[in-house]
């Protein structure tokens, strides 16, 4: 359980305050921003414990649902597997989670 694990947020802007509260959100896991690319898209970098991680996205998806968020935000392991975040199921968060290859 205190196996570190790796993986990528995507969101689906490069609007600065959406990305910036989602780093916000993030911030217990160390969020690195990847350098942009032409997408219009923007990608964070997080590691942590798999309980952490877990217990964290599961906080960022209420508080994204409470917003009225509409926005993706997809979780991305490094086989490039994708979660969307806001419509997955608590217990699909973690299943997702632990099951993730690691480097």
């Amino acid at each position: 359980m205190t196996e570190q694990c790796m993986f990528e947020v995507v969101v689906d802007t490069i609007d600065e305050t959406t990305v910036r509260e989602l780093e916000t959100g993030l911030s217990g896991l160390n969020p690195q921003r990847t350098p942009p690319t032409r997408e219009l898209i923007t990608v964070l970098t997080i590691a942590s414990t798999v309980l952490t991680i877990v217990k964290t996205l599961l906080e960022i998806r209420e508080k994204l649902k409470a917003k009225g968020s509409t926005q993706p935000v997809r979780i991305r392991n490094i086989e490039r597997d994708e979660l969307e975040l806001l419509s997955a199921t608590d217990e699909a968060i973690e299943q997702f989670v632990r099951d993730a290859p690691q480097p």
